[in-house]
């Protein structure tokens, strides 16, 4: 398996943690919108008003959910697929490379944090894991 396909979860996680700050932004800026009187301005039927903006935002809201729900899908079955080949592949041969890459790709540790959980250098972690897939390549 590539570097890129094992990353593959790593970048979908980081996509959907940027998806829900954006979510959480637009909900914010959904609950700050405030009521306006009409009759004020002389005008009881509103145009461009804030029920405009409040449906704007719900379905941005509801379209950003529904894309954070596909992502959440899509990294589940990344993260099987990733997991299966560290277990039943990289595991049979070495468990030491396959708990460091287990760390990485699917607990999406940053190396130093790697190199932590495994008792060694989060440099020695990535030149582990790096050799492991350099000389595996299919």
């Amino acid at each position: 398996m590539t570097l890129e396909k094992l990353s593959s979860y790593y970048d979908l996680k980081l996509l959907i943690d940027v998806l829900k700050n954006e979510l959480y932004e637009l909900r914010s800026k959904a609950y700050k919108v405030k009521a306006v009187s009409y009759e004020r301005y002389g005008d009881s039927s509103p145009k461009g008003t804030v029920s405009d903006k409040t449906s704007g935002y719900a379905s941005s809201i509801a379209e950003k959910e529904h894309e954070i729900s596909e992502l959440y899908e899509e990294a589940e079955q990344k993260r099987a697929e990733i997991f299966d080949y560290i277990l039943f592949t990289v595991a049979k041969e070495d468990v030491l490379t396959a708990s460091v890459m287990y760390w990485r790709f699917i607990g999406c540790l940053e190396w130093f944090k790697v190199g932590q959980k495994t008792n060694m250098s989060g440099d020695a972690a990535r030149k582990i894991c790096m050799r492991y897939i350099k000389n595996h390549k299919k």
